[in-house]
């Protein structure tokens, strides 16, 4: 008991005229001295006794700071593992930290909140379940969008510069799936790509991006390649893998009606040449669904179905997502297929009425127009039919040619 503290009777419960020589602390019967003994402050406790021989706490109470007896101090108060302060249960709550440490208000400040497992973590704490594990299928951050690094980005081209979030799905094989992710999350953290499970697979992950210009995935596809070289030695599979797909998400503002209309009737009247390109024909990517109902479901995002080879209600319809492309952890394939979506949007960008009823919405047409450039390399190698690899993208050696 700090030297020189007052001390007094407080229990009301127990007038001094029932105070004997003698008092009992802790179970022992001791003569009572006035100058060093005291009762438990808690106004409940079955009168007490407290010296400077035997533990009492200090415990922060509705009433203010109090000396509680060890036995009330266990029974009804708890102590934070950060400040070391007692609380009364009935004034303070406590804040559970990493699922093993209770927190008073003030300490709690310096902690966060994790929406993925619902847990607070300390400041400069990861989440081990963001960073080791998946994310549920419903998890969805607000999204960062990605520009290079020399990029200008701010719609000087007359237009806003797309962006594009890729979806792709792989499978374990080797009962290796919890090394993969951590492997994959050396290279990224969350404010690039985060990874979660998908009703699709049965044990595998989906590797989600931030939506990022095509100048980024350029500028990122060396590292890429790597991280997914890695996945593939730890038993992830893509190509093979009939439930995965790769879907790429871009931003409906980057469309007006009539152009949004135009993009996906690109797709929906070309349905056997996409499926070719591709490499995949399946029920995750219906072009039945927008056949005839291009314009209708671009105008009522709403009516869009999940299944669409292109859907147009994604995100609730703030995306428009392309569910067609078989999946593959080559990364010249995967930035080949965002070329292939890029190259579609500037095609069907200035496009009139009057052209496409010439025939300008054919699938040949749009060929010609990514093979007279030099804008999309990847593209062209998919068109071409060739074969990727794992390796590294050489650097981009794009000629000189731009589309019109």
């Amino acid at each position: 008991m700090p030297e020189g503290y007052e001390r007094e009777l407080v229990n009301s419960q127990a007038p001094s005229d029932v105070i004997t020589e003698f008092a009992t602390i802790d179970g022992e019967t001791m003569e009572f001295d006035s100058d060093t003994m005291t009762r438990c402050e808690r106004t409940t406790c079955d009168n007490a006794w407290l010296n400077d021989s035997y533990d009492y706490m200090n415990v922060f109470t509705l009433g203010g700071e109090q000396q509680w007896c060890e036995d009330c101090a266990n029974l009804r108060s708890w102590v934070c593992d950060s400040c070391s302060n007692w609380y009364d249960s009935y004034y303070e709550s406590s804040t559970c930290v990493d699922d093993e440490s209770s927190v008073c208000t003030e300490c709690d400040e310096n902690t966060w909140y994790c929406d993925s497992c619902e847990t607070n973590h300390w400041d400069g704490h990861t989440c081990e379940r963001v960073e080791q594990e998946l994310m549920s299928y419903t998890f969805k951050p607000r999204p960062i969008h990605k520009f290079a690094s020399n990029e200008v980005w701010n719609g000087a081209q007359g237009y806003p510069t797309p962006t594009y979030g890729i979806e792709l799905e792989s499978e374990n094989v080797t009962n290796q799936l919890h090394e993969a992710i951590a492997a994959f999350r050396k290279h990224y953290t969350m404010d690039d790509f985060y990874l979660k499970s998908d009703g699709s697979l049965s044990y595998g992950m989906e590797i989600v991006s931030h939506p990022r210009s095509l100048a980024s995935w350029r500028e990122i596809a060396p590292e890429l390649a790597v991280a997914l070289k890695e996945l593939s030695n730890l038993g992830q599979r893509a190509w093979s893998q009939t439930r995965a797909g790769l879907h790429i998400h871009v931003g409906r503002k980057n469309f007006t009606t009539s152009h949004a209309a135009r993009f996906v009737m690109l797709f929906a009247r070309n349905a056997e040449d996409w499926i070719r390109l591709a490499n995949r024909k399946t029920s995750y990517a219906l072009f039945s669904g927008i056949e005839g109902a291009a314009v209708m479901k671009v105008k009522n995002p709403t009516w869009a179905a999940h299944s669409d080879a292109v859907n147009t209600g994604a995100n609730g319809g703030t995306t428009i997502e392309i569910r067609i492309f078989r999946p593959s952890l080559s990364v010249g394939r995967v930035i080949g297929s965002i070329e292939l979506v890029d190259a579609a949007i500037a095609y069907t960008r200035n496009m009139t009425a009057y052209d496409a009823i010439r025939g300008a919405l054919a699938y040949d047409e749009f060929k010609k127009y990514v093979m007279s450039c030099d804008n999309w390399p990847m593209a062209k190698n998919i068109m071409r039919g060739l074969r990727f690899n794992m390796e590294i993208l050489p650097p981009d050696n794009r000629g000189d040619r731009s589309c019109a």
